[in-house]
């Protein structure tokens, strides 16, 4: 619509116009024609819907770069934490984990008893931090298309799932290595003189 139709139908002003060109006519070619014609009004630029999205993909890459950072210092912040919680709960089953040794257990079924531990604490916290983490995904995903002033809709996939999954019981693995190897090495009469 030329400026002399707007101006009488009332328009004062507007916040962007979108414009489809016909298949086969030249996208910059045409651009660059529309960005001549306004070229008078201030504030005003062109762009075409590829750029758009080449920005759009450009600044999601780099949220994207920055939460995994942030989640990259949340599991190794919560591998240490949750490594002094299986250290503290091996130092108060001391006497358990002797008396144990004492009637047959292996040093190697404490071990796997500490590894169970972890195992079902990263079930508890997976089961718990995917919820959380689907819910604030949804939020996150509504804030993002609010500002490009877009629809977008969160996507959940088994592959993500899965990678989340065994990367949090992995880490919590790890962080159980060190007190199952102290649970394995109490002796059973140390256990029992201390009883």
């Amino acid at each position: 619509m030329s400026r002399d139709t707007a101006d009488e139908l009332g328009i004062t002003g507007s916040n962007g116009w979108n414009v489809e060109a016909k298949p086969g006519v030249d996208v910059t070619a045409l651009r660059d024609l529309i960005a001549d014609s306004v070229a008078d009004i201030p504030g005003v630029s062109v762009i075409t819907a590829a750029k758009m999205r080449e920005r759009a993909e450009s600044e999601l890459g780099s949220y994207a770069g920055a939460a995994f950072g942030i989640v990259v210092l949340a599991l190794s912040l919560g591998a240490v934490g949750a490594a002094g919680l299986f250290s503290v709960g091996v130092a108060r089953r001391e006497k358990e984990f002797g008396m144990l040794r004492a009637i047959g257990a292996t040093r190697g079924d404490i071990s796997r008893l500490v590894a169970a531990d972890a195992i079902l604490t990263g079930i508890a916290s997976l089961a718990g931090g995917l919820l959380v983490g689907q819910l604030a995904g949804w939020v996150l995903t509504q804030l993002v298309a609010g500002a490009l002033g877009v629809t977008l809709s969160p996507a959940v996939t088994v592959l993500a799932f899965s990678g989340i999954a065994i990367v949090t019981l992995t880490a919590l693995c790890l962080a159980a290595i060190g007190p199952s190897r102290r649970a394995a090495r109490i002796e059973p009469v140390a256990a029992l003189r201390a009883e």
